[in-house]
């Protein structure tokens, strides 16, 4: 497998139109990066998360499997390369310095297309706290003789990690799940976004969770991403939105211990639609997006059906993020 192979299979990624050709082309793109992985010896640390003060970090295993989430992997490839091309424009003769936070063993939305710039054009930073991670992305690098791009790959806590210089164009970090429970995005997300220069760029860009009423077991939901799901015919109604992260918000809305929702008047129940689910619909640049169910990380997340809440009440949602990100609700008379 060598660096021109996987040029072929990243413009081809950039190229596809349609869900089936982002399905074939990332295909392509995890057959080549487990050549690479056929030749490692599964290690004991390799199934193993870790929790963190902000969230859980997915093991080696679980990351590399991300890969195979197809809309998300192609879309975040195209999405990080046409912001990498807006930088060039943004900041002329500067080298764009990229720091890609949580880049579990392949880098998966960053390495592709760095074959398709040139060394003095771009300069990458990656962490992960799995050295397993760290230590294959590194031979990676390596044997496709990517290094000239490389300033450091290094175990960091994204959490709490600051970037050595004031000129950081780029964050990618993709750490989350849906309704952004239990990853650090949140957490990531507030650390690092500060650390951009101004009219720097952070993928994903935003982040939007809403709370909708529908029925949940009605709802298209992602389980196999090799199969992906056919959307349903569902009755949904806004009931809220809820809140943004992007690289602005970060360090506003997130700045307290948690997120707490106004009071909203919980709806007539209807048997058609008994349930109160959350949506996260992913921006990642410009008119790349991932919508309801298009990913594991867009599925909807039933936090509860109206047939357990009292007539006439009023609700609040609760997002929790300093520690295992998790949502709950208070009702109010």
């Amino acid at each position: 497998m060598t660096v021109s192979k996987l040029s072929a299979i990243t413009k081809t990624i950039l190229q596809s139109r349609t869900p089936n050709e982002e399905v074939h082309a990332i295909q392509s793109l995890s057959d080549f990066y487990l050549a690479f992985r056929s030749n490692r010896s599964p290690q004991p640390s390799d199934q193993a998360e870790k929790v963190l003060k902000g969230g859980i970090a997915l093991s080696f295993d679980h990351a590399a499997d991300c890969l195979q989430d197809y809309y998300r992997t192609a879309r975040f490839i195209k999405g990080t390369y046409l912001a990498i091309q807006e930088l060039l424009l943004r900041f002329p003769n500067q080298k764009i310095n990229i720091l890609y936070a949580g880049c579990g063993p392949f880098a998966t939305i960053l390495l592709p297309i760095l074959p398709l710039f040139k060394p003095n054009q771009l300069q990458v930073t990656l962490i992960d706290i799995h050295p397993e991670s760290v230590k294959f992305v590194k031979e990676l690098f390596t044997q496709l003789d990517l290094l000239s791009f490389v300033d450091c790959i290094s175990v960091e806590d994204a959490i709490s990690y600051r970037y050595p210089n004031s000129n950081l164009h780029m964050v990618i970090s993709e750490t989350m799940f849906h309704a952004l429970l239990v990853e650090p995005q949140v957490a990531i997300t507030r650390n690092l976004a500060p650390q951009l220069v101004n009219g720097g760029i952070f993928i994903p860009e935003e982040v939007t969770i809403e709370a909708i009423i529908t029925s949940f077991s009605k709802e298209p939901f992602l389980y196999n991403a090799a199969a992906p799901v056919v959307s349903a015919i569902t009755e949904r109604s806004l009931m809220a939105k809820l809140f943004s992260l992007n690289k602005n918000s970060a360090s506003v809305s997130f700045s307290n211990q948690e997120y707490r929702s106004p009071r909203l008047k919980v709806p007539v129940f209807q048997n058609s639609s008994p349930d109160i689910c959350l949506f996260t619909h992913v921006k990642i640049f410009s008119k790349l997006e991932l919508g309801p169910s298009e990913s594991l990380i867009t599925n909807p997340y039933c936090l509860v059906s109206m047939l357990n809440l009292p007539s006439g009440s009023s609700i609040s949602f609760i997002y929790e993020f300093t520690e295992v990100p998790s949502w709950s609700y208070q009702l109010a008379d």
